[in-house]
């Protein structure tokens, strides 16, 4: 949500989503993770350590991407205020 809030700030858009993964798709595999361990015991460590890794890669790039709106942003901002000063 933190990332969201940023990115309405940044972008004037709200979106909820992080990068390609949004709260439908984790919810998908959420049930999935669940299906499997029905059939394969014990699979859900595996499982969730490897989501947990693919999350974590996905909402760094999504940060990574913010960020660098957010500096041409700034830049922008501070263009326009050194043009007014003048």
């Amino acid at each position: 949500m933190i990332l969201s809030l940023l990115r309405y700030k940044v972008t004037d858009k709200y979106t909820i989503d992080a990068g390609i993964v949004g709260p439908t798709e984790i919810r998908v595999i959420i049930c999935l993770v669940l299906l499997i361990e029905v059939f394969f015991v014990g699979a859900i460590h595996y499982l969730v350590m490897g989501i947990c890794a693919i999350l974590f890669v996905i909402n760094s790039i999504d940060t990574k991407k913010l960020l660098d709106l957010g500096d041409i942003r700034d830049a922008e901002e501070k263009k326009t205020k050194e043009s007014e000063n003048l």
